[in-house]
């Protein structure tokens, strides 16, 4: 702000006070500016320092990766071993899948012949116990055989003239059913038929029927 001259006597007595005024105001002025760059000062050494820090990063990271970068054969070289490694992995899984299998195929295989000694086992209780019946049904059959062919015999020869020396005879002498047999022809073959039954299908009500016929083959041979 300038104050008006004023004269006295041609001598400005406020010439001073311009003077100073001006100063004052360009003082204000540089200390404005001074306080504005330092505000700017400011701002620009905490810029510098976020550009120092990011400059510093971004080093370390090509450093980093510089690094990295260089160990890049290595790591293919180990890639290229895990892919053969797990090629033969491969190979041993389908070997493994193919030995799964073929324990599978094993077990399987035992269970049935287990299962089969089983059943041959059952079957052959089954024979020894079918065999002791037929052997029990065989023996009773033999002996009731022997009986009638003994009784047939008796009847036989009592009907024959003389018949009283002969029952006297086979009353003193015990009877032999084998020797009978085989010095009878037709009893012989009564022995082969009856060896050829199946006991299974046996029926004792035809033993007299087959004594019947026994006899009347006998008594046509001694017809003739």
């Amino acid at each position: 702000m300038m104050i008006p001259n004023i004269y006295t006597n041609g001598v400005d007595l406020e010439a001073g006070c311009n003077l100073l005024a001006r100063y004052q105001d360009d003082w204000a002025d540089i200390h404005e500016a001074n306080e504005k760059n330092i505000r700017l000062a400011l701002e620009t050494d905490t810029f510098i320092l976020k550009l120092k820090e990011s400059f510093h990063s971004q080093w370390n990271n090509i450093s980093l990766l510089q690094g990295l970068v260089s160990h890049i054969p290595a790591i293919n070289k180990e890639i290229c071993v895990i892919m053969d490694s797990l090629g033969n992995l491969e190979s041993s899984f389908t070997d493994v899948e193919v030995a799964l299998f073929a324990l599978e195929d094993t077990i399987e295989t035992r269970k049935l012949q287990e299962k089969q000694l089983d059943q041959r086992f059952q079957i052959a209780i089954y024979q020894e116990r079918r065999q002791t019946e037929y052997n029990d049904l065989s023996t009773r059959l033999q002996k009731s055989y022997e009986k009638q062919v003994q009784e047939l015999e008796v009847k036989r020869v009592l009907n024959l003239p003389n018949a009283e020396p002969r029952l006297n005879f086979f009353s003193g002498v015990s009877y032999d059913s084998s020797l009978q047999i085989e010095n009878n022809p037709n009893a012989q073959m009564q022995k082969t038929f009856m060896s050829d039954i199946n006991l299974e299908i046996v029926d004792l009500d035809e033993e007299e029927e087959e004594c019947e016929e026994i006899e009347e083959v006998e008594d046509e041979e001694k017809t003739s």
